[in-house]
């Protein structure tokens, strides 16, 4: 499922919710007259489950076992879900912050491996220059005798 995808079902996902306050992903988006997807596989509602939950958007009541119908979780808004409603806003928002953020320490990764690269170069080239200096020095000993 990528993420366009991801996006799309869980904006759904939160309408949904934002009309009836508590619900499994399968009975709100199935069931809901404004909300047209695609019948989703059970693999695909467990994906939007980790993700709504890793977004923070709704917190957990119960479920994923089998206290409810197919063990999918029971969920209602959290502020930052409710945030994204009242701004109407996507939550395509929180996945380009995560991007970014993803970007910079990849980026900050690549500076410090250069920084080290630098660092080890720097020492290779003074342990060179140092025992090229005592073997010039050497070599001037053994001149002058």
């Amino acid at each position: 499922m990528d993420e366009k995808e991801k996006i799309k079902i869980i904006d759904a996902f939160l309408k949904a919710l934002d009309i009836k306050p508590i619900g499994t992903i399968p009975e709100l988006l199935d069931n809901h007259p404004n909300v047209r997807l695609d019948k989703l596989t059970d693999r695909k509602y467990r994906i939007i489950e980790e993700e709504i939950e890793r977004l923070k958007l709704v917190y957990f009541i119960e479920g994923k076992d089998n206290s409810t119908i197919d063990g999918f979780a029971y969920y209602r808004l959290a502020p930052k879900g409710f945030e994204l409603l009242m701004k109407n806003e996507s939550c395509k928002v929180l996945y380009d912050l995560e991007n970014q953020q993803k970007e910079k320490e990849r980026l900050d990764l690549n500076l410090k491996r250069k920084q080290t690269q630098v660092f080890w170069w720097l020492f290779v080239f003074s342990i060179v220059g140092g025992i090229l200096g005592i073997l010039s020095f050497i070599l001037r000993v053994i001149e002058k005798t």
